[in-house]
């Protein structure tokens, strides 16, 4: 989880942006070979993890298509 919330925090300070789930997935694999797309759903779940990334003021949550508009 820590490298997870790291990659979080890197990709927001440097680009300004929350990274999706698949560029997650595709990081953590280098750390952790063999983990799932649905492992990091999982881990986004947990409080430790919202904690802290909503302390370093990233929004992670992933939006659905119907919240999207089409700007």
């Amino acid at each position: 989880m820590k490298h997870m919330i790291k990659f979080y925090e890197m990709q927001w300070n440097l680009r300004n942006r929350v990274p999706t789930v698949d560029e997650v997935t595709k990081y953590m694999r280098t750390k952790m070979p063999r983990i799932r797309q649905t492992t990091i759903n999982y881990y986004l779940t947990m409080p430790q993890v919202r904690k802290a990334l909503t302390s370093r003021g990233i929004q992670f949550e992933q939006h659905t298509q119907e919240e999207l508009t089409d700007q």
